[in-house]
């Protein structure tokens, strides 16, 4: 009891000293209980609900040093800064550390000026730094948005599960693991990944009761952008509209900057990173009212006042939407949560789970490819392989995989690499030449950094390109350029026939359980009146709520409406032609027996529907084809061959148009 009292004690004064709180938030003081006492922990604590402490505080109570694993680099940077404001000490080593920051971070690890020390999971595969580690007290191995070591996940990174091998490594005790977003089967797999014993689990809820959720169902993608333009005259900016790919979000940025008088940014994944942290730092600084994005921004802003978070599309995963909509209100008032629905748009979420979990044999043709290539020159995961029909979502899945399955690995080089190799001195002396040879110290090759060997050289980057340009066209050097950015490198060139066996088992369960989750998405966006959205989110992951009427939904608040498009005349032929027609059609097919083109064999020519739009040319058939398409009243079955149907929606609404 006593120990209790005084780590309680310890720990809240830590709280007062270097973050200027009284009292800890809900479910933090229970973790960081059961963390300063031995315990491996699992921490499940809504968006905003303040995890970071949960390592923060133990670190400066406990006597070695504590090791974080973040995913993002940018999200490390921002935590370090705000440490540094107070007096806290925190340091991370990545990728975008120098070596002389590097070496400086290692020797204040050593003395105990450092007692946080952030980490990617990509570092573990240094085998140096892995040793250098293991002399080191750690007191405590956190893992941060752990829900990313679940291949069962909406988020799973391949290095995050290399993790309980790095612990067993380092023979380190307790592991805390954090996340916002772990259903009960996330749960399980963090725990047995992470190998963590008897561990405590606090949950803290996943009810945040300032935010209010609303769907509006839409049938046209103009009307979406419209929906955008009436939901921000409602609700106060600033705020982010989520958009499921990187098209969406360029049209939707042009769209509401030439229509609205706020200040927009764009933020997605192929922008340069300057545009992008220039985007960021904007929307953090209240230069910028509203932020349009991918899935690529978002995780560990930290803004409190963000009054509205829009879904222009549906994401894949409950999951991901409670993580997006969780960055809305994080300062306790009333926010919004918009979800615009589309049916068109579930065609968006279905080709990312094909694309993400690939079939056997786009591994092995992809791998193959690997394996050619790198022999020829070198590779980078950013760039696109020659190969018919792989999509660039596609790739990027593939190499994951591989990366995982220990095919492949990622190198990061952080700036610019020259491999040197020398062949024969210059005719005469040359200064720059004998410098090179003075730098190989007795070998015949050697690598540098480009900007190490300007200084050493005493000249700008331009006048080296200049100097080894000449050498190498001498034939007095043999040079090779590895550019900053994550190089690959083949590690086995094949699949095992057990490899090969597991992912055949394991892309099946996969595939069914990321489609079982965009159902339950689905499903959430298609609640109608009597039922609630907060009862509805809280109950995917197992929290029961017992109130009858949350009040703060649009189901709940008798707000949710469904405009519903009024039908033309040609509309309602070409549902009613595809609803009672007696032979199955694909687009173009249908537009030419609407027409009555006589191009259609003779057969065709007695059907009742040949020619009811005689006096629409083709091309304007099928344009009405395919606003029905988007509207998600006919859909494509590609069962055998394309074929066009009617869809449930499609039904209804003929039936209410014949009978009125």
């Amino acid at each position: 009891m006593n120990r209790i009292l005084s780590i309680k004690q310890t720990s809240l004064k830590v709280l007062r000293d270097y973050f200027g709180y009284d009292n800890f938030r809900s479910g933090q003081d229970k973790i960081i209980e059961a963390v300063l006492t031995g315990h491996d922990t699992l921490g499940v604590m809504p968006t905003g609900g303040g995890k970071s402490l949960c390592y923060q505080v133990p670190a400066l109570c406990l006597p070695g040093i504590t090791v974080v694993i973040s995913p993002l680099i940018s999200l490390m940077k921002d935590q370090l800064d705000s440490l540094a404001e107070r007096g806290y000490p925190a340091a991370m080593l990545n990728s975008t550390v120098t070596p002389e920051t590097a070496r400086e971070t290692a020797e204040n690890v050593l003395s105990g000026k450092v007692k946080l020390l952030y980490l990617t999971p990509e570092r573990f595969r240094n085998q140096r730094f892995l040793e250098w580690l293991k002399g080191v007290e750690l007191s405590l191995f956190a893992v941060d948005e752990a829900h990313c070591i679940s291949e069962w996940g909406h988020d799973f990174r391949p290095d995050y599960r290399r993790l309980s091998a790095v612990r067993k490594y380092l023979n380190c005790a307790p592991v805390l693991a954090l996340t916002a977003t772990a259903t009960q089967d996330v749960r399980n797999d963090i725990i047995n990944s992470l190998e963590m014993k008897n561990p405590e689990i606090v949950i803290n809820g996943f009810n945040r009761e300032n935010l209010i959720y609303g769907v509006k169902k839409f049938y046209r993608s103009e009307d979406k952008k419209r929906g955008l333009l009436d939901f921000m005259q409602k609700a106060k900016a600033p705020g982010i509209i989520y958009t499921a790919s990187v098209k969406d979000a360029e049209e939707v940025y042009n769209y509401l900057r030439t229509n609205s008088k706020l200040r927009f940014a764009c933020y997605h994944a192929r922008l340069n990173k300057q545009v992008r942290n220039k985007a960021q730092d904007d929307f953090l600084q209240n230069k910028v009212d509203v932020l349009i994005a991918t899935n690529a921004f978002g995780m560990g802003v930290n803004k409190p006042d963000i009054r509205f978070v829009a879904h222009y599309s549906i994401p894949g995963t409950i999951e991901a939407y409670y993580q997006e909509t969780g960055r809305a209100g994080r300062d306790g008032k009333t926010s919004f949560c918009l979800l615009q629905y589309m049916e068109q748009d579930v065609k968006i979420q279905r080709f990312f789970i094909d694309s993400k979990n690939p079939p056997l044999e786009l591994l092995r043709s992809v791998l193959a490819k690997i394996v050619k290539d790198s022999k020829k020159r070198l590779l980078y995961d950013d760039e696109a392989l020659d190969m018919e029909g792989l999509s660039s979502h596609a790739q990027a899945a593939v190499y994951k995989i591989l990366q995982y399955m220990g095919c492949i690995e990622i190198e990061y080089i952080r700036e610019e690499v020259l491999e040197i190799k020398l062949n024969h001195p210059p005719k005469g002396w040359q200064f720059d030449y004998e410098s090179l040879r003075r730098f190989a110290a007795g070998k015949i090759s050697f690598t540098i950094t480009k900007q190490k060997l300007a200084r050493r050289l005493d000249v700008n980057i331009n006048q080296l390109d200049e100097t080894l340009l000449q050498l190498e066209k001498d034939n007095c050097i043999s040079l090779t350029k590895l550019r900053a950015g994550r190089r690959l490198k083949v590690l086995n060139s094949k699949l095992s026939s057990n490899q090969e066996k597991e992912y055949r088992n394991m892309v099946n369960k996969k595939i069914k359980v990321d489609y079982e989750k965009l159902d339950a998405l689905i499903k959430y966006a298609q609640l109608s009146a009597g039922k609630c959205r907060r009862h509805s989110l809280l109950s995917y992951f197992g929290e029961k709520y017992q109130i009858e009427n949350c009040a703060a939904c649009d189901l709940c608040r008798r707000t949710f409406t469904i405009d519903k498009p009024k039908l033309s005349s040609i509309e309602r032929k070409i549902l009613q032609s595809v609803y009672l027609g007696e032979i199955n059609f694909g687009k173009k097919k249908l537009a030419a027996l609407l027409k009555g083109s006589f191009e259609l064999d003779e057969r065709f020519h007695e059907l009742e529907d040949f020619g009811i739009l005689s006096r629409l040319d083709t091309d304007e058939i099928a344009a009405h084809i395919d606003e029905l398409l988007e509207m998600g009243f006919l859909y494509i079955d590609n069962k055998k061959y394309p074929v066009v149907k009617i869809s449930t929606d499609g039904k209804n609404i003929l039936q209410e148009a014949v009978s009125k």
